[in-house]
């Protein structure tokens, strides 16, 4: 049974997690909020989110993709810089609210790029490629399924993605390594947890189970359709990946003092 709990910015659903029976029957679904949360709520966070739960298993991850609108004057990721750094703050960019996956994309990028740039804050996703698309704002970060098509028309124009290998979906579009800024290395995550306590011996089992549908089969075909990168981890490389994940969007955050809202 499903049980969805929104709000929260999902900390309502994530501590509802921590606070189940550790019996290995209540797990979780989180995604790149849940690591994106530590550093962005701080002491309003309603868990921690390093002791109260047990990692499964990452699930799977999904490329973000750099866009600009038509009319920006660059070509490649270098001349996007170049023309960055010639207008300081003249480029914007929008997302689906402060501290939301895309809004911290284009955070880390104005970091290691040493751009200012503008962020445009939405309430919600919903309108944020439409307004984009109608030249309201000139770049945006977004999931490879959800511009793939407009960028193939020729409607954005794409400068790089994040993973460390092209996208079959976009295979001329360069990575950011290959672009010349590696330190852009941000892929929204989606994996399993349960609350901490539960006996190691379940944890794996239920991680051997998921890994065993996730890397092969009809599972992972699927993600595979919907634009993600099937992983199917460990219970230890999710946890060493959550670790680092905390650590980096901290120190975004910290580094570009965002609030949130």
């Amino acid at each position: 049974m499903a049980d969805n709990r929104g709000g929260g910015g999902t900390t309502i659903g994530t501590r509802a997690i921590a606070q189940s029976a550790p019996d290995g029957y209540t797990l979780g679904m989180v995604d790149s909020s849940f690591t994106i949360n530590p550093g962005l709520l701080r002491e309003r966070l309603p868990y921690d989110t390093l002791k109260d739960f047990a990692p499964v298993s990452l699930v799977a991850t999904a490329p973000f993709v750099l866009v600009t609108y038509p009319s920006v004057p660059a070509s490649d990721l270098a001349a996007f810089i170049t023309r960055a750094k010639a207008a300081p703050g003249t480029l914007a960019y929008g997302s689906a609210g402060v501290g939301s996956g895309p809004h911290l994309a284009g955070e880390l990028l104005a970091q290691q790029a040493g751009i200012s740039v503008q962020h445009i804050p939405y309430k919600g996703g919903g309108t944020v490629i439409t307004d984009l698309l109608g030249g309201q704002f000139q770049f945006a970060f977004a999931t490879v399924p959800t511009l793939a098509e407009h960028i193939k028309a020729g409607r954005l124009r794409a400068l790089a993605v994040t993973p460390r290998q092209r996208v079959p979906q976009l295979p001329d579009v360069p990575t950011f390594t290959e672009a010349g800024l590696p330190g852009v290395d941000t892929m929204p995550l989606f994996g399993l947890i349960a609350p901490a306590g539960v006996p190691a011996a379940i944890v794996e089992q239920l991680s051997a189970a998921l890994r065993q549908s996730v890397r092969q089969g009809e599972m992972h075909a699927r993600l595979q359709a919907m634009g993600f990168e099937p992983v199917g981890s460990t219970p230890a490389e999710f946890g060493q990946r959550i670790g680092e994940e905390v650590a980096k969007w901290t120190a975004v955050i910290r580094k570009g003092n965002i609030q949130a809202e």
